[in-house]
């Protein structure tokens, strides 16, 4: 659907993508609890990661649960930012 819009360079997020020299580690995230699920659909995170950034944490858009929790000492990013 993108590309018949225009647009030519198109990836799929997978597990760990990477795009030049940062790493992008797609992460658990919720919208919320039954039945809000079955109307907003799949939702997830990034974790961006490069040798010469600081570590940024997409949240997505999630409430607070324990995959967040998770993610945040896993990857210990220094920057998180959250749609609120």
């Amino acid at each position: 659907m993108l590309t018949k819009h225009g647009f030519n360079n198109v990836d799929i997020l997978g597990e760990n993508t990477k795009i030049g020299n940062v790493q992008l580690v797609k992460t658990k995230s919720k919208h919320g609890k039954f039945p809000l699920i079955l109307i907003a659909g799949n939702t997830c995170g990034i974790v961006f990661m490069s040798d010469s950034e600081k570590r940024l944490y997409l949240t997505g858009d999630t409430i607070w649960y324990n995959g967040v929790k998770e993610t945040i000492d896993i990857y210990k990013p220094d920057v998180i930012i959250v749609n609120a």
